[in-house]
């Protein structure tokens, strides 16, 4: 907190950018299109990763989060689920995950769910990481296979 309802949003900032959080087209035009693609249950699934306001809550609740904490927050795995479950996302769907295996990524997360119970948007913090953490885990393995 900078001042009084300032927050200071670049450690954010940062995790968007490491993680490609986002699309190289009107990504409101595209994602919104992207959804009479996909099946509704995975529609339903991207819609309530997408609402994030970027408060900056998650960050403030969790204890992962410090000056000598390389962890860029639970917000940005809810950013990138929703990116990587629509088809216009996709492109960068690679870029995301070997992100989030790097270090201040998935294997940095406390598990604490204190990200879920501050969320303003109510986004379920907790499962986003659970699933981008099987995403991950099934691409290392097709890498680990293919050779």
């Amino acid at each position: 907190v900078v001042r009084d309802l300032i927050v200071d949003r670049t450690r954010m900032f940062d995790a968007i950018e490491i993680f490609s959080c986002w699309n190289d087209v009107d990504c409101k035009n595209t994602i919104l299109s992207d959804f009479n693609i996909i099946s509704a249950r995975e529609a339903d699934r991207a819609i309530n990763y997408i609402g994030c306001m970027m408060c900056g809550a998650c960050l403030e609740a969790c204890p992962q989060i410090n000056s000598r904490s390389p962890y860029v927050g639970a917000f940005v795995f809810s950013q990138a689920m929703a990116l990587n479950l629509v088809p216009s996302g996709l492109d960068r769907g690679h870029d995301r995950i070997s992100a989030s295996m790097q270090r201040g990524g998935l294997a940095d997360c406390g598990a604490s769910g204190n990200c879920s119970e501050v969320c303003p948007a109510g986004i379920d913090l907790p499962s986003a990481i659970s699933e981008f953490g099987y995403i991950a885990g099934r691409y290392s393995l097709r890498s680990f296979l293919r050779g």
